[in-house]
């Protein structure tokens, strides 16, 4: 295999907890689906941060999904 010419860059620590929030609300939304049996319509999702943007809304039980 070929050497690493552009080494990685350091990860913020910042970046670590985005990054394990992301991994934790997944994990809510795997659980949810294995116990709600989803139907999604398009909808539009206000984030807990930035703009409001496009995304799928369960119909049974209010689960929200950015896409």
């Amino acid at each position: 295999m070929g050497k690493r010419t552009n080494p990685a860059r350091p990860v913020a620590r910042s970046d670590l907890n985005d990054l394990e929030e992301r991994v934790y609300r997944l994990e809510q939304q795997i659980r949810c689906a294995a116990q709600c049996g989803h139907r999604f319509s398009v909808a539009t999702i206000t984030p807990e941060f930035g703009e409001p943007t496009h995304g799928l809304r369960c119909c049974l039980c209010g689960l929200e999904i950015e896409t």
